[in-house]
């Protein structure tokens, strides 16, 4: 839900890739987020947008799934996505989801300023 109302596969395993090191192992966890995925769009929660792409079916959804998390944990975890995916994605990747990426990294988060990211 952090990611917007669609997003990509690339996206979620650039986030994730992160994660797995500290929480999971890396094979357990792509089947896990494999099954995650279809397991959402069986029960209506996400439906393909494409080849490796992902949408909420309503907007109401994607709200609900992101207000699961207190605000405060909700922040720092968008500024998380925000600093990873603008570590990994190449140059070109990143001309292409400047925007959201940017939102990511302003998200709210006390006593953290972005003067690295505006170098």
């Amino acid at each position: 839900a952090c990611l917007g109302s669609s997003f990509a596969v690339e996206t979620i395993d650039i986030v994730w890739q992160h994660q797995r090191a500290t929480y999971v192992d890396t094979p357990t966890a792509e089947a896990c987020t494999e099954e995650l995925l279809m397991t959402m769009v069986e029960q209506n929660y996400l439906e393909r947008a494409g080849e490796s792409k992902y949408r909420w079916i309503h907007d109401k959804i994607q709200q609900a799934a992101s207000f699961l998390l207190e605000e405060e944990i909700r922040a720092s975890f968008r500024r998380n996505i925000g600093e990873v995916l603008y570590r990994e994605l190449s140059e070109n990747k990143l001309k292409t989801c400047l925007f959201e990426v940017a939102n990511l990294l302003n998200t709210a988060t006390a006593g953290v300023t972005n003067i690295e990211y505006a170098k």
